[in-house]
């Protein structure tokens, strides 16, 4: 398992957060140094173009994701929370523990991404 050789603590992550269309994702970066100056670690990020949104969001009907998996100990996870709480450009935010299969799940559609990329 690839995604479970990478782990530093008992705990993966997956943060999802959605965006204003037209937002950089210049957020990234500050994200993953924030895991890092809190000694987690990054471990895939996935983005989507713009989207339609079900319902308007702050007047958005658009609106972009970003998903983010990373290993951390369950103390930063708030941290982490505040974070995108406070950053304006982040419209919506879930920060979620997967389980075993669900980490299984996320290595598999990872490994086969790469593979056709």
């Amino acid at each position: 398992m690839y995604l479970a050789s990478l782990r530093l603590a008992d705990t993966i992550y997956n943060c999802r957060y959605t965006t204003a269309p037209g937002t950089p994702i210049a957020k990234i970066p500050y994200w993953e140094e924030l895991l890092e100056k809190n000694g987690s670690k990054h471990i895939h990020t996935d983005k989507t173009n713009s989207k339609k949104l079900a319902y308007p969001i702050n007047n958005f009907i658009e609106a972009a994701y970003v998903y983010i998996i990373f290993d951390s100990i369950p103390d930063y996870i708030n941290l982490y929370k505040k974070w995108a709480s406070d950053n304006p450009s982040i419209l919506r935010h879930l920060v979620i523990k997967l389980t075993q299969g669900e980490l299984k799940f996320r290595e598999n559609n990872i490994l086969n991404q790469a593979v056709s990329e």
